[in-house]
Parts: C-alpha cells; structure tokens; sequence
C-alpha cells in the first residue's frame, strides 16, 4: 500500500538563477476534517518555467486521494504563474467539490521563509482559542535529519548521503515519536536538509485531532536542487504516510 509521506509531485526547484521562489497555499478540509487540500507553486529547470499542483491528502488513510495530485506545468516560458495556478485549480475543482472541501484551513503556526534566529528544528503550537487569547496547552514538534537509503540514484547527483528525518511530539513532559523515514521512495529523490514549516489545522478546530505538519524539503533532483513540502498528519492514528 502506498503511503503518503513524500516529496509533494509538485517540488520547485531552487536554483543558481534569479528564480528560486516555491510556495504553498491552504485550500481548506473536508467539513468532517478527513481531507485537507492545499496547493504548492512555483517555477523551475534553467528557464524559470512554471507548475502549480493541487494536493488532496486523506488524513485517515494516510495517502493522496484517488486521482491526487494534480499538476499544471508550463511547457515554455510564455505561460506564466498566474495562469498555471488557475489551471491547476480548475482542474481540481470537481475533486475539490466532491469532498466537500469547504472548511477553512489555518496556520497555527508557521516557520516563514524570511523568519531569523529560530531554531527550524523545532515549532511550538496548540489550538487557536476563539478570542484570540493564549493558548490552552502548547506543544512542540523536533524534527532529526539523519543518513539513510535511497531509491533514486542520489551517488550520481550528490556528496554525501541522502537525508531522511523523524518527527516526535513533546507534550505534557512526555515524548512521542510521529513518524520516523525509512529507505526512501524515489519521489523524494535525494534529501540534503530539512526544516519544520508550518502546523495546519481546521477553522475552528478544537483538538489536534485533524493537525498536519508541513515540512520543508531541499532535494537534488535530476533536474537539480528543488523545494518539496512533505505533509506529516499528526493527529490521526496509524501507519506513517508516503
């Protein structure tokens, strides 16, 4: 069975040129909190082209939905951002409407891109309260990165070994292991770091029950170095996900 946890298929490259932006935005859950839709984009290769790419991730399974995710990319340089994103949108709209994906999605928590002097190993949070005050009980997630196998043949693009990472969640004085990689798959070609991005939640959610945790991957690709989010449900319980 395939699992979830992965390089998202939509990974936009980072590289030496002036066009190195890749990004996420929320979509919303499911009003039952099972799927969470959110959209990656950016550009990549030498040329900057474009590619935007709609996720649908079952919480309960651990997985994409069927017929998940769904990609827009340029085939030249004419095709701009914009248009690549309303593509990947209208494409996704009838899975988008028959899950009933209509619930607000939230940032809990985020680690941005332009943030200084934090630690991107490790991300505190808990629950929005709904006037905005304090919250009830924090938690912090620790992200490790260490060596491990690898499908694709990361000894032809890179020094050194591929990068796998764990996740553990520290509550109430006690840890607990979320997830933790083993040999990787080949959609996440050749890690070389990690960092913790974000904690997404449902609006007005009033448990970690429905939390994701979007991680943020450098990888070298045979395209070259690329941006991915992986997704690491937390809430729900199971096997991990690829």
């Amino acid at each position: 069975m395939v699992a979830l946890i992965m390089l998202v298929a939509s990974a936009c490259a980072e590289h030496d040129g002036p066009l190195v932006q890749a990004q996420f935005e929320l979509i919303g859950y499911s009003e039952n909190g099972r799927y969470l839709a959110y959209e990656t984009f950016g550009l990549f290769g030498p040329e900057g082209l474009a590619r935007a790419t709609v996720h649908v991730l079952d919480l309960i399974e651990r997985r994409w939905v069927i017929g998940s995710p769904i990609e827009a990319a340029a085939t030249n340089p004419d095709l701009g951002l914009a248009d690549l994103r309303q593509q990947a949108r209208e494409r996704s709209r009838f899975l988008i409407e028959d899950l009933r994906i209509t619930r607000p999605a939230v940032l809990a928590a985020m680690a941005g891109d332009g943030a200084a002097g934090i630690d991107p190993h490790t991300l505190s949070f808990g629950v929005p309260q709904p006037d905005g005050g304090p919250v009830a009980a924090a938690v912090e997630l620790q992200l490790a990165s260490y060596d491990v196998a690898a499908t694709a043949p990361c000894e032809t693009r890179m020094e050194g070994s591929p990068l796998g990472f764990s996740l553990n969640m520290q509550s109430f004085g006690e840890n607990s292991a979320i997830y933790a990689d083993g040999p990787l798959p080949r959609s996440r070609d050749c890690p070389q770091q990690y960092r913790l991005m974000a904690v997404i939640l449902p609006f007005e959610a009033l448990d970690m029950e429905h939390a994701v945790a979007l991680v943020s991957m450098r990888t070298i690709t045979a395209e070259g170095p690329q941006r991915g989010f992986v997704p690491v449900p937390l809430g729900t319980s199971g096997r991990a996900v690829r």
